[in-house]
């Protein structure tokens, strides 16, 4: 996936302690969060954004410290027109 601010790809970033997470737009996170469960990603969205110098708002996704960072990293990777629901 795309940062639609930025226009650089999306990145899972790494804590030894807390684990994987990633700094998501809040004008993504609907997004992102469809394509974690749609993966049956674990996951947790902090309660608070940040917005510095009006720039928009951004949260954080946690992976905890099972997340799998090179996995959660191809998810975000996956070309959209693969992650779109089969219509049945």
């Amino acid at each position: 996936m795309i940062d639609e601010t930025t226009k650089t790809p999306l990145k899972v970033l790494s804590d030894e302690i807390a684990g994987p997470y990633m700094w998501i737009r809040e004008s993504q996170l609907e997004e992102v969060t469809t394509r974690l469960d749609r993966h049956g990603v674990w996951y947790w969205v902090d309660s608070m954004s940040v917005s510095v110098d009006h720039e928009p708002a951004s949260t954080v996704v946690n992976f905890g410290r099972n997340g799998k960072a090179a996995e959660i990293q191809r998810i975000m990777d996956e070309d959209q027109a693969c992650t779109t629901p089969d219509s049945k």
